[in-house]
């Protein structure tokens, strides 16, 4: 049996990786006030951070033996080793060493599928769905109604698969484990968050999340890369409030590029000074992000504005300003600048592009993938109201100003707008601005 250990890429073993420490991205007095800040609320002990990652890998792989386990009496279901992924991955936390994201990857035996991204399929951008073409005579499909029927062709239903499939092989799973002695203690509990399975477990006397996030594996010849399909079907009532409503909202899913952004973030920035700024620097606006609400509880700031659209904001920035020009960024300040740059610009245009979605400057590094012509552009904005995010423009002010890092908003004299050109353009092209 596979003991769930493998490795990621080429060379690169599959494991969380602490955020890097070193003081080489400082620059003196003129990064005074960010390092301050960043010395309170963003620095991570890295024994804390080893010590409570070799406990969740563990935890992890004993999970996956249980569930490979539980295949033998459900034939249809094939789990594939945890790919381990997000912020701890991608040396993005910040703060607490107490989040651990994970892809289960996960595919069907017996059948022959077809996966229909968007927008062959008429959903909005960045959705797809897994349409069933064959299925061996000899399987039997648990719960029945896991495929829906739709114009002659099935698909798989993301919400049954979420709601009556998974969550009931990972309770039975950690039915078990919790029995174990070597788990005592731990009190593995479950909570459903969808596309997540949300864990929560007692690791070294403090409480840690982990978010499992079932994935149907994609794999593209030639590459050893993979995208995921991953629960995202949508209750009828916000469905009708969409900008683009889903057609059949429960055999939607989203793709994900988790895998490509670990790519980028492992090689782009290795040997890189201004890249490692601006990864400093987007660890520095999460924990602005995080702490606003101790300022407000109803920031916007906090509340509206994801970790995930301060991810995207540094992915763009990383490509126009380290590989397609290798500018060099004198401080972390000066990446902080930037990247509050793109982010205000993106709210003030309520725009901000999806990095994978029609973006022609990624055609160089993944040929195969054709990120440039077959994805149309997703706006991660384009669901949130101008309230929305007039409001978190605001609260973005006032929490640089709160937390004494105003400056960063203030003097955009040394932004390099013609290397960002690309990323502004496509911006600003997404709509009218809001109004003040």
């Amino acid at each position: 049996m596979c003991t769930g250990e493998i490795y990621f890429d080429v060379g690169v073993p599959n494991q969380w990786k602490p955020p890097c420490r070193s003081d080489q991205v400082w620059s003196g007095p003129g990064d005074k006030k960010v390092r301050e800040f960043y010395d309170k609320h963003v620095d991570i002990k890295k024994s804390t951070f080893h010590h409570n990652q070799v406990e969740v890998s563990r935890l992890l792989k004993s999970l996956y033996k249980e569930l490979k386990t539980l295949e033998k009496s459900h034939q249809f279901l094939r789990f594939r080793p945890f790919v381990k992924q997000g912020g701890s991955r991608e040396r993005l936390k910040v703060g607490e060493a107490n989040e651990f994201d994970a892809v289960l990857p996960f595919t069907f035996l017996g059948t022959t599928a077809t996966v229909k991204e968007s927008p062959s399929n008429g959903l909005p951008s960045g959705h797809g769905e897994i349409e069933i073409n064959k299925v061996n005579s000899r399987m039997t499909v648990q719960p029945k109604n896991l495929f829906s029927e739709r114009d002659g062709k099935r698909y798989v239903n993301s919400r049954v698969f979420h709601d009556q499939f998974i969550k009931g092989r990972i309770d039975a799973a950690l039915q078990k484990l919790n029995a174990r002695p070597e788990f005592a203690g731990f009190n593995i509990k479950r909570q459903a968050t969808a596309p997540a399975i949300k864990l929560d477990a007692k690791v070294n006397g403090e409480q840690i999340s982990i978010d499992v996030v079932p994935g149907y594996d994609i794999r593209e010849k030639g590459s050893t890369l993979r995208k995921f399909m991953v629960s995202r079907w949508i209750p009828g009532s916000q469905n009708d409030n969409r900008v683009e409503p889903i057609p059949d909202p429960n055999t939607a899913w989203r793709i994900s590029h988790s895998q490509f952004e670990m790519r980028i973030l492992d090689r782009w920035i290795s040997t890189n000074l201004t890249a490692q700024r601006l990864v400093r620097g987007a660890r520095i606006l999460k924990a602005v992000r995080e702490h606003d609400v101790e300022r407000n509880s109803s920031s916007q700031l906090h509340h509206v504005l994801s970790s995930y659209h301060i991810k995207n904001v540094l992915l763009h920035s990383i490509l126009h300003l380290r590989k397609i020009d290798d500018v060099g960024l004198p401080n972390v300040t000066s990446a902080c600048k930037h990247l509050v740059h793109m982010i205000d610009t993106s709210l003030e245009h309520r725009n901000l592009p999806q990095f994978f979605s029609n973006n022609p400057s990624l055609e160089e590094y993944f040929p195969i993938y054709n990120f440039h012509t077959d994805y149309p552009m997703v706006n991660l904005f384009q669901e949130r109201s101008n309230g929305d995010l007039q409001q978190i423009r605001a609260d973005l002010e006032k929490a640089l100003d709160h937390f004494n890092l105003k400056p960063l908003l203030d003097d955009v004299v040394d932004i390099h707008e013609d290397k960002l050109e690309p990323f502004l353009s496509k911006v600003k092209a997404g709509g009218p601005s809001i109004q003040p």
